[in-house]
């Protein structure tokens, strides 16, 4: 075990020795003046990466995809008041996806200072987070920040992962670890639960006596790791396998019996197969909205579902007959494959033969809207271009509400943690910050955003994050000129208010931030300005016009919260 910094050692110093212990690799943050001595800490060592954004809820945004792609703990920082507020306005989608981030903000106020004192920039900071963390404490004393700062680490990964939060007034940061203070020893990690071996046999009968199996992949199979067994348990119960899109590309999308991901709007044989199903395994997987009709689960009331899962508690909307098995999937998953390899492997059903060619009609309908190139072209036939352009090895960024559903459908996603989404919170304008944090992640790999117009805005600043770090990014927009899925609501109910967002120049924004940007008015010049955006040595931006188009799906999508039952 390695022996922390003990006294004499400034907070700061002991909170970086701490992260580096623990596998942090990655700070996000904005500097700030009452960040000095941690951001002074982290330029004395070469450990930790430290990476200035243009805004707290980059920093935040940047943290997350780090733990999505590579399942490291990642930190952010905020300064106080407002940059910690900025930084919460940030941790909405590493909370709602179950992504460990650490939150490490600092307080204006001194360890003395009474609350309401009228201090410049007061803010009570873990209130304030206190709906997107999982756990959040203050501090008191320097000798607390290693212990608490230990403790948050392990809370952020244990159970369902999220994010944690701490809070230290700027005096304690400043502070030095008093001489009675012993050090801190790194305590061994804990042991996962076990595997309950009456549940693994009575979970392997239930699947094999399936008449109507489904497996589903979520964020929790994408984690563990264990993509390979999944699609072994799935081809021996010759299986729908479908994904949440938290967990794209788990089981492929390449062919057997895929039959959709996404939730609702991966079409209409997905949410056939759900509601048809008398067993489904999910791997990982909450049962979100997404995966709703009129506030409640698609999954019958008399199918049940073999959950694996490292937390035991359900959402509201989680469908009725569940049994769980509890623990980590990289341990519970082979344990499961173990007992059903005992009994001989089935033949696809009609019944899934079925499915599998219902999503393939549905798969050539998109494909022909795809071919729609007449200016301004249908948003499929921009997400189809670019999906032929990918390579399998590349990382792919789906952001923008509605844009997403189109790429959802033609983004190929053959392997996990390739293609990334932010389902739980959909917070709008994440992709350029979730595309800076994988090129860092991953330099040696391309990385391609494809957004809409509107959610580009919301962080549009990050491009000169990108360009001084020398990220060599590929931003794709979906350029309709509006706020598309509000406008067309409002155009229903005979009014046109806020929505338009005509006239801007992204790819002359692009260039001002020393980016390269190209317009692209014809889909048939698209081609030509992705091979010089390949070429590039600077991110780049290529600004796509499009018209707006409703995804076949979106009534689906309306209705999964439409009217919640009790």
């Amino acid at each position: 075990m390695d022996q922390l910094p003990g006294a004499g050692t400034s907070v700061g110093r002991a909170i970086v020795a701490r992260l580096a212990a623990a596998g942090v690799r990655e700070v996000f943050g904005v500097a700030g003046g009452a960040l000095t001595p941690l951001l002074g800490a982290l330029d004395e060592q070469e450990v930790i990466s430290y990476v200035g954004v243009r805004h707290e809820s980059a920093a935040a945004m940047m943290a997350a995809a780090t733990a999505q792609a590579t399942g490291r703990v990642a930190v952010c920082l905020g300064e106080q008041g407002p940059g910690t507020l900025n930084l919460v306005a940030g941790l909405g989608g590493a909370h709602n996806n179950n992504l460990p981030v650490l939150a490490l903000t600092v307080s204006g106020n001194s360890r003395t200072a009474r609350a309401g004192s009228g201090a410049l920039m007061e803010l009570n900071a873990t209130l304030a987070s206190r709906a997107v963390t999982k756990w959040r404490r203050n501090v008191d004393r320097a000798d607390q920040v290693p212990d608490i700062v230990d403790i948050a680490l392990r809370k952020a990964v244990l159970g369902r992962p999220g994010p944690v939060h701490i809070d230290i007034p700027r005096d304690v940061l400043a502070d030095v670890l008093s001489p009675e203070f012993p050090g801190l020893r790194l305590a061994s990690e804990p042991t996962g639960p076990a595997v309950d071996s009456v549940s693994v046999r009575w979970a392997a009968e239930l699947l094999s006596g399936a008449q109507r199996p489904v497996v589903i992949a979520g964020g929790g199979a994408a984690r563990s790791g264990v993509a390979a067994v999944l699609r072994q348990v799935a081809d021996h119960l010759a299986a729908v396998t479908l994904s949440t899109q938290m967990g794209i590309g788990v089981l492929g999308t390449g062919g057997g019996l895929f039959a959709g991901h996404g939730g609702v709007i991966g079409g209409p044989a997905l949410i056939r197969a759900v509601e048809e199903a008398d067993v489904l395994l999910a791997v990982g997987c909450r049962f979100s909205s997404w995966w709703w009709r009129d506030g409640r689960s698609l999954v019958s009331d008399s199918a049940t579902v073999v959950r694996l899962d490292s937390d035991r508690t359900l959402p509201p909307g989680a469908p009725a007959r569940m049994l769980t098995l509890h623990g980590d999937a990289d341990v519970s998953l082979p344990a499961l494959w173990a007992e059903l390899a005992r009994s001989a492997a089935r033949a696809p059903s009609v019944w899934a033969v079925g499915i599998r060619g219902e999503y393939i009609r549905y798969t050539a309908e998109l494909d022909e809207l795809g071919r729609q190139l007449d200016p301004p072209a249908h948003p499929a036939a921009l997400a189809c271009a670019v999906a032929r352009m990918l390579r399998p090895e590349d990382l792919v960024v789906l952001d923008g509400g509605h844009t997403s559903f189109w790429s959802n459908d033609f983004v190929p996603a053959l392997d996990p943690r390739r293609v990334f989404h932010e389902p739980g919170m959909a917070q709008l304008g994440f992709g350029v910050p979730y595309a800076n944090a994988l090129a860092l992640a991953f330099p040696d790999r391309r990385v391609v955003t494809i957004t809409g117009d509107g959610a580009f805005g919301f962080h549009v600043a990050e491009l000169d994050t990108a360009r001084r770090l020398g990220l060599r990014t590929i931003t794709v927009i979906a350029d309709n000129a509006s706020w598309g899925v509000i406008g067309a609501a409002q155009e229903r109910a005979g009014f046109s208010l806020g929505t338009d967002l005509s006239g801007t120049d992204y790819a002359g924004i692009a260039r001002g931030f020393g980016c390269l940007g190209i317009r692209v008015d014809d889909l048939a010049d698209l081609s030509a300005a992705y091979s010089l955006a390949c070429e590039s040595p600077a991110p780049v931006v290529l600004d796509c016009r499009v018209r707006f188009e409703p995804h076949p799906m979106l009534p689906a999508f309306g209705r999964t919260t439409s009217s919640v039952s009790t």
